[in-house]
């Protein structure tokens, strides 16, 4: 009985894993198709702007010819000196009068060799990608379709400097799996023994005094819903984070702020930072969870109004993700980061169908050890901010 129950849990957390997964196909920050061409070493720096089709085109075959990693869009919208950037190209390469959007610039190895103007197709593509290996120099692709050679080596010189001048920072501000793997392990242990997420737990327990019979799934429909919303929320977070310059600095500042308060209100006495509404709104949805509808209605809310109190390693775990070169890998690490947090939920669950515990001793348990939780979770937090400042260059 016990093993199905166990089983039962690892299913349904599979489940949502999967569900997980196929609602990212639609976000507008997703991996390209796999790379149908050999293209490692191509990077394409895209001048347009959001509203363009013509440059959403180009985007999406780009993507999908050499990957989404390998793109770099520089969005006028964004950033009004790409505007500039544009001019002095096409005055520097004698690309015309006339300004046409898109204006793609490939490099390889940091050297350009394709500057194409306007939409191609991916034949076209594949075209260019062929005549660039078979001559020496910087291939001119204009508007019009008329192809000429620069081999003048103090204009491709300019060319580098315009286009990679201010795209050396974003460039060297990549992670790999490897390095950010320890800081999302890292903070999500220290979200998960965070006094604020046990007073999650505690809401658990509140549905845990329901019959017994209906504590599998009703408690499941908790979890599942905190681990949904937290994952959507961080895929939010990470699309932000992804525009931030200088993010390693922006990421050491958080974790020491965070963890520093931690400690700090570890040594105090911990008192939760949740307004009075917030617990009164928290408390009654709790207490209608009689259901798994209402539990998992009563896990959406929660998440939102425990998210103030939480947010701390969820930021920094997110601003890390947004520098890995896949989507793939911060994907993974997100999942993982969701599951160590909602991993002490699992064994509270676990011990309250298992072992023969009451709700009555595990509060008594989570209120002694607040304290003792907020000062593990900050020192975690510090730790962390040492390790990405003195240990990942990046």
């Amino acid at each position: 009985m016990i093993i199905n129950k166990l089983a039962a849990i690892l299913v349904l957390l599979l489940a949502l894993t999967a569900l997980s997964l196929f609602a990212m196909g639609k976000l507008s920050y997703v991996e390209a198709e796999q790379p149908t061409i050999s293209c490692q070493n191509y990077k394409f720096y895209i001048y347009g702007q959001a509203g363009c089709p013509a440059c959403s085109e180009t985007k999406k075959i780009l993507c999908s010819l050499c990957g989404e990693e390998a793109i770099v869009f520089k969005d006028f919208t964004v950033n009004e000196s790409y505007v500039h950037d544009i001019v002095k190209l096409y005055k520097i390469l004698d690309l015309g009068d006339k300004y046409y959007i898109p204006l793609t610039i490939v490099f390889s190895d940091n050297y350009p060799i394709i500057s194409c103007i306007g939409y191609r197709d991916a034949e076209a593509w594949e075209l260019m990608f062929q005549m660039s290996k078979d001559v020496e120099g910087l291939l001119i692709v204009d508007y019009n379709g008329n192809v000429k050679i620069i081999t003048d080596e103090e204009v491709i010189k300019k060319v580098t400097k315009i286009v990679l001048g201010r795209e050396i920072i974003e460039v060297s501000e990549t992670l790999s799996f490897g390095e950010a793997l320890p800081v999302i392990i890292g903070t999500a242990l220290a979200d998960s023994v965070n006094p604020c997420t046990f007073s999650v737990f505690s809401a658990l327990l509140l549905i845990a005094l329901s019959r017994k019979q209906k504590l599998l799934f009703t408690g499941l429909a908790f979890i599942f819903a905190i681990y949904a919303m937290y994952f959507a929320i961080g895929l939010g977070l990470i699309k932000i984070f992804y525009y931030i310059s200088f993010i390693k600095y922006i990421i050491v500042i958080l974790a020491m702020f965070f963890g520093i308060s931690a400690v700090i209100s570890g040594l105090k006495g911990f008192k939760s930072p949740i307004p009075s509404k917030f617990k009164e709104v928290i408390e009654s949805r709790i207490e209608k969870a009689v259901n798994p509808l209402s539990a998992a209605i009563a896990g959406v809310i929660v998440s939102v109004t425990l998210l103030p109190c939480t947010s701390g390693p969820y930021f920094v775990a997110t601003a890390t993700l947004s520098k890995l070169n896949s989507f793939t890998e911060a994907m993974i690490l997100l999942m993982l980061y969701n599951l160590i947090f909602i991993a002490p939920l699992i064994l509270i669950l676990v011990a309250l169908l298992t072992l023969s515990l009451t709700t009555r001793q595990l509060k008594e348990w989570r209120t002694k050890k607040l304290d003792i939780m907020e000062l593990i979770s900050g020192i975690l937090l510090i730790f962390i901010a040492l390790y990405m400042l003195f240990f990942l260059e990046y």
